[in-house]
Formats: C-alpha cells, structure tokens, sequence
C-alpha cells in the first residue's frame, strides 16, 4: 500500500521478488491534486518500468509483472519529490517453483 502525505509518500522503501506478478494499492487522500505512482530505473533522468494511471482522490490498484532483480525508483510523475526506493530481489526457489 502507497500513500502519499502532501508531496511525499510515506513509505520510502518497496521490495518484491522479481518477474512476478505484483498490485500496488494506491490510495490518494489528497482530493483534487494529481498523483500516481511509477517506477524508472534508478539511474536519472530513468527508464520507465511501469506508469501508473493517475487520480484525483480516492485508491487505484495498480497490476504489473515485477522488473528483473534490482534497484529501481518510484515516483509520482508529477511532483519530483515524491520517490522511493523500488528494491526487486532475485526469486526464492520455492517461488521459482510455483
């Protein structure tokens, strides 16, 4: 779960094994301001990896297959000072195996 407290999100840091299928509930408590969240490579300016849809208020899930293992960031495309740490971890075997 992702909220963002005025221009920031409060959870600084994410983690998920990699090239899994993975949700971001995205709730924006911030009525009429637009944010959404995506994740780029970590090196800036960034490749995108995935956008997500932006909204006004309310929550958005977001679906998407997780990035080979890595460092990446997450950002809400319009307010710069909203990022965190993506970190994507190699699959344990018994995720691997399912």
């Amino acid at each position: 779960f992702i909220t963002p407290q005025t221009i920031m999100f409060a959870r600084k840091v994410l983690g998920l094994p990699a090239t899994t299928k993975a949700e971001i509930v995205f709730t924006n408590l911030a009525v009429g301001t637009f944010h959404n969240v995506a994740i780029y490579t970590a090196a800036e300016p960034g490749v995108p990896v995935f956008n997500g849809k932006p909204i006004a208020h309310g929550s958005q899930t977001y679906t998407f297959e997780t990035p080979a293992p890595g460092t990446y960031r997450y950002v809400c495309d319009f307010h710069a000072a909203m990022t965190g740490e993506f970190r994507v971890t190699a699959a344990t075997p018994s995720e691997e195996s399912k």
